[in-house]
């Protein structure tokens, strides 16, 4: 059986208002992802969804069971509304050991003793029962955290930022690992980052917040691949991103003038029409001097205007007729022996080039 978190409602600051509104539907382990830059209100959605914040007006409901409504003077204590927390800090209590963290505010007894135990082995804790938290590394901390969220058999997980205290090495390898606890938990979770890799990596659906607001929901692929405008295309991490006008279009494939170029896309628009499109880094591919039969749309000649390292990756700046982003390979970059200055053939499929209709 589906269960169903409701959210519609409005948290108010000076500043800034909060407005949340969507469904978060799951029959076991599935992550939606509240994404957008620091300060767009994502930790407050997940606070008051948590019951530590207060909203002003709308309401939050789990499968039908009023969490939060102002209007009927409802609010449910986040202790009744059977949530794991997982805090950006992990909040660990620093004098007590592994064993305690986990099973504090659990009635004592053996089947108590017998729960910790068997979250112990399933978070690979087993041997550390005794270690205060400041001697265990980043992601074993936060492997207790999660332990003791989950032992308390919570109906939804909500995570905040639970990647940002460890280092990025640690960061790198906690990740996958992350993923595979949570699944191994079963329950529907909320995550709140402004991490776009956290995102694709660990999320099956996200939302966009900017600035109070929910600009873009859906499945994660397509909200990074077709991102409804210029906002949410920087939000998301599209490199490129720039103006153009359909200067034809033909069973649905347009001839696009950008800069100096022409780009061809699908589209729904008319000719003459003023369009902005993103192409993702990722989605460019290149070569030294002619590619060969290519099934591409986009054969782009450009030059060389920068390249950046970015550990096993390159980000390549190109010009094109227009400014245009690849990531390749460090592997790649070595084989084509790229330099800035060098003369270089981008490809792009037409179906990977996102038009937006302007206005």
């Amino acid at each position: 059986m589906s269960a169903v978190l409701h959210v519609d409602f409005e948290k108010r600051f000076p500043d800034i208002n909060i407005n949340a509104d969507f469904e978060h539907i799951s029959d076991g382990f599935r992550t939606t992802a509240l994404f957008g830059p620091s300060g767009c209100g994502k930790t407050t959605i997940l606070r008051c969804i948590a019951g530590l914040e207060r909203p002003e007006k709308g309401r939050i409901s789990w499968n039908g069971e009023a969490w939060s409504d102002p209007d009927r003077k409802i609010h449910l204590a986040p202790q009744k509304r059977r949530i794991g927390f997982l805090f950006q800090d992990y909040a660990l209590f620093p004098h007590l050991s592994v064993r305690r963290n986990i099973g504090y505010g659990l009635p004592s007894g053996s089947s108590t003793q017998e729960s910790i135990e068997d979250i112990m082995g399933r978070f690979k804790l087993t041997g550390m029962e005794n270690r205060a938290p400041r001697e265990l590394s980043g992601g074993e901390q936060q492997r207790v955290a999660l332990a003791r969220a989950v032992i308390r058999r919570p109906r939804l997980l909500l995570l905040d930022e639970p990647l940002s205290a460890l280092d990025m090495t640690t960061r790198q390898m906690v990740r996958s690992e992350l993923r595979s606890m949570l699944m191994d938990a079963g329950k529907p979770v909320l995550l709140v980052t402004h991490d776009p890799v956290k995102v694709l990596t660990l999320a099956e659906r996200v939302l966009v917040i900017n600035e109070g607001d929910i600009i873009q929901q859906g499945t994660t692929t397509e909200v990074f691949s077709r991102p409804v405008n210029k906002t949410v295309a920087g939000i998301v991490g599209t490199e490129t991103v720039h103006h153009g006008e359909i200067i034809s279009i033909r069973d649905g494939l347009a001839d696009i003038r950008v800069g100096d170029t022409v780009v061809n896309a699908f589209a729904e628009e008319a000719d003459g029409k003023l369009v902005d499109i993103c192409i993702r880094a990722e989605d460019v591919s290149l070569f030294r001097g002619n590619p060969g039969r290519t099934s591409a749309q986009n054969v782009l000649d450009g030059r060389i205007t920068e390249l950046i390292s970015e550990g096993p990756m390159y980000r390549v700046s190109i010009d094109c007729g227009f400014p245009l982003t690849a990531l390749i390979s460090k592997q790649a970059k070595e084989d084509l022996a790229l330099t800035p200055g060098e003369s270089v053939c981008a490809v792009i499929k037409a179906t990977v080039v996102h038009v937006i209709p302007k206005g």
